[in-house]
């Protein structure tokens, strides 16, 4: 079979397409054809070998042999072979990656909140030689989740990562009918996503953007206002479409770039939720901005199996749904991951096998 696998980090052109052994499911393990993979900002990162502009090598991996590896968090396809102790599935199943790895008994995890779980590792990211970007792929059964009917194997290639997350923050955060939600990088994947939860949720929805051809596709995705900020300054006029108020809540996905801004826009006992930082990892906070305004800060990261789990189905039925705007074969991942670090598309790109 073909696999995309990276050999040292490099950024895009450190990719290399290759022919890999079929791998053969364990006896707990589930054989997936893979149709599709998502393709994430994540992605770019890992082959670039940084996160947030600094070097991940040393605290994400330390003397683990990564290479050679296939990145890759987000494989959907149809389960081709099964293992012996396998239950809940079998071969023609549509099913997507739970791409995150647990240890199962820590108290987050026997709670239902895997995503908090100490020990957790990313698909495609911290699991060395084993990612998305194939052919096929084998997975333990607990992590593979069985596709509701009226979904595509796209469409939950584009949802754990962005939509699931997402879902996640705003339960998390206390989002409500009525209240108002800043999102920044609205037209990016996790972006996306809030902005049409946002929606669905019945918040009134304010989406930023650096790039002025973007604002008429976030208009056109859930956004009730846009807002143009090239310099990532645009608190100022959020605060002015909120009548001076400020927004009940910030789905913050940049980082370091517009932390500063987005606390600055919060209204009284506003919330900020925060799921990553891949414009940079440090920020600043006016301690006065937190108890003067007594704002709620939260971070979180990815989403807990059963978030996952609801977000599928709420895809399924129509509630909102993944834009895939770019698709790739797998042999130009390169390409993808290109694109990605030049910030030029919209929505979810996802690579075709």
């Amino acid at each position: 079979m073909k696999a995309m696998r990276m050999h040292d980090f490099g950024g895009p052109e450190s990719l290399r397409y290759e022919e890999v052994d079929t791998p053969t499911p364990g006896a707990d393990e589930v054989l997936i054809d893979v149709e599709a993979c998502g393709v994430n900002r994540m992605d770019s990162e890992l082959v670039k070998g940084e996160y947030g502009n600094l070097n991940i090598a040393d605290f994400w991996f330390g003397d683990v042999d990564l290479f050679p590896h296939v990145p890759g968090i987000e494989p959907a396809g149809v389960v081709s072979a099964v293992g012996e102790n396998v239950t809940r599935f079998e071969e023609g199943d549509r099913v997507v990656a739970h791409s995150q790895f647990t240890c199962g008994e820590c108290q987050w995890c026997r709670r239902g909140l895997d995503n908090a779980c100490p020990e957790i590792r990313v698909l495609g990211v911290q699991t060395p030689g084993l990612g998305g970007y194939t052919e096929e792929i084998t997975l333990p059964e607990e992590n593979v989740l069985a596709l509701p009917e009226g979904i595509t194997t796209g469409q939950a290639a584009s949802t754990c990562v962005q939509f699931g997350t997402a879902w996640y923050m705003l339960r998390r955060i206390g989002l409500e009918p009525g209240d108002t939600l800043l999102v920044t990088g609205a037209s990016g994947g996790v972006g996306h996503a809030l902005t049409q939860i946002g929606s669905f949720t019945g918040a009134t929805v304010i989406g930023t953007t650096t790039t002025d051809s973007k604002q008429e596709w976030i208009a056109d995705h859930g956004a009730d206002h846009t807002v143009y900020a090239p310099d990532n300054e645009f608190a100022e006029e959020v605060t002015a479409l909120t009548d001076g108020a400020g927004v009940d809540v910030v789905g913050e996905t940049v980082g370091g770039a517009t932390w500063d801004q987005s606390v600055e826009a919060l209204g009284i006992r506003g919330r900020l939720i925060l799921c990553g930082a891949h414009s940079g990892l440090e920020a600043s906070l006016n301690l006065g901005d937190l108890f003067g305004k007594q704002v709620e800060l939260v971070g979180t990261t990815r989403a807990p199996r059963f978030a996952m789990e609801e977000t599928l189905e709420l895809i399924a039925a129509g509630a909102f749904e993944p834009d895939i705007t770019e698709r790739y074969p797998l042999a130009d991942a390169a390409d993808a991951l290109q694109r990605m670090e030049e910030a030029g598309h919209v929505g979810k790109m996802v690579l075709t096998m």
